[in-house]
């Protein structure tokens, strides 16, 4: 956690943190040699630093995906024209599940992923792992795990 006090600690003095916490923002300042060459312990592609140097479409829809698998929430890279997105599940206070949409600039008629690449769901027989697909496929995956996988199968 960024914040480090101690549970007895009454004036809630809280020491700097380790390292940036500041969320990413949208700019293409990361393209710069000089901030691709910056002294840092973090890789220039590394989530840190994606909060330290910023991004466009891409880099921020990877740092929500980061974020929400780094703290086990499933979620996923989606592909739009010209802009990329992202999606994750959710469990909803009465139990079920919902597919939330990160970013998102197109419908999903326009939204694609890279079939084998969708989240990590069982393999089904012949699909194609290079082959574009609908988001639909993911949502699908959220109806299933509604109604049960047998249900949803044998519908």
């Amino acid at each position: 956690s960024r914040f480090i006090a101690l549970p007895d600690n009454a004036s809630l003095e809280v020491p700097p943190a380790p390292l940036a916490t500041r969320w990413a923002y949208y700019s293409l300042q990361y393209t710069r040699t000089k901030v691709q060459c910056k002294a840092s312990v973090w890789h220039p592609n590394a989530l840190a630093r994606i909060g330290e140097d910023g991004g466009l479409c891409g880099r921020l829809a990877y740092m929500q995906v980061g974020s929400l698998a780094c703290r086990g929430q499933p979620s996923q890279m989606l592909g739009q024209p010209r802009h990329a997105a992202a999606m994750s599940y959710a469990a909803q206070s009465d139990g079920s599940w919902s597919m939330e949409k990160y970013s998102w600039i197109a419908s999903a008629y326009f939204t694609t992923v890279l079939a084998g690449d969708e989240l990590s769901t069982q393999d089904i027989a012949g699909v194609a792992k290079t082959r574009t697909v609908s988001v639909d496929y993911l949502q699908a995956v959220a109806n299933g795990m509604n109604e049960g996988l047998s249900s949803w199968v044998d519908a």
